[in-house]
């Protein structure tokens, strides 16, 4: 999440997220919003697993 946001924020800093998302959920069908919810959960889900493998793997390594 955080290196998404930082990319808009670098390509458009200032950016009013809040109101593009309400403008693009608006336009969106209820199966779309369906669809892109579950994506973006399994994105975010995989990077988080990614994240928490980092974390454990540094623990361990410290305490070689």
């Amino acid at each position: 999440m955080a290196y998404f946001l930082g990319r808009l924020d670098g390509h458009a800093p200032g950016l009013d997220l809040e109101q593009l998302i309400k403008a693009e959920t608006n336009r969106m069908t209820a199966a779309d919003f369906r669809e892109e919810a579950r994506r973006c959960d399994d994105e975010f889900a995989s990077k988080g697993r990614q994240l928490a493998k980092i974390g454990h793997d540094l623990v361990e390594h410290e305490n070689l």
